[in-house]
């Protein structure tokens, strides 16, 4: 972008507005099924084992962006704790 030219802006405003028009709707309501998350862990569990590790460790920072939501489908900060402590269990338990 060139800041010396509000057009160029428009331009590349104008492309993004059009991908963002040709994009799907985000279904905010879906829930991945248990067995997802559920596989998650165990490919981690595979690979780790895999590669000659007994242990692994997942993190999420202070905005809960990181494994954990991932791995445990989880989005909500407040049950936190707890998660990391199942993600614990399954990834120990090789």
């Amino acid at each position: 972008m060139n800041p010396q030219n509000p057009e160029l802006h428009r331009d590349d405003l104008n492309k993004v507005l059009k991908v963002l028009a040709n994009t799907p709707a985000i279904d905010r309501e879906y829930i991945a099924p248990v067995e997802e998350f559920q596989s998650r862990v165990r490919r981690v569990n595979e690979s780790l084992q895999k590669h000659g590790h007994t242990v692994g460790l997942v993190f999420s920072d202070e905005h809960y962006a990181g494994d954990v939501p991932y791995l445990g489908g989880n989005t909500n900060i407040s049950i936190f704790l707890t998660k990391i402590f199942v993600f614990a269990l399954c990834v120990i338990t090789l």
